[in-house]
């Protein structure tokens, strides 16, 4: 057997690349990132307020 064609020059990859569809994102796909992404931010910010918070009491209670 001699193979004489591979990959996308092959028929079946002919037919694949025919096939493969590229997904769109949809408005509301683009808002919710969006939204998940000011989400994760809210998070990070508050995490540091708490992390602060905490370490000026520790060191309040530290010197009293």
């Amino acid at each position: 057997m001699m193979c004489l064609m591979v990959g996308k020059k092959s028929c079946i990859g002919k037919i694949r690349e025919k096939l493969e569809v590229k997904p769109e994102t949809t408005p509301l796909q683009e808002k919710l990132e969006t939204i998940a992404t000011d989400i994760g931010k809210f998070g990070v910010y508050v995490a540091l307020l708490i992390i602060h918070v905490l370490l000026f009491r520790y060191l309040l209670e530290g010197l009293t």
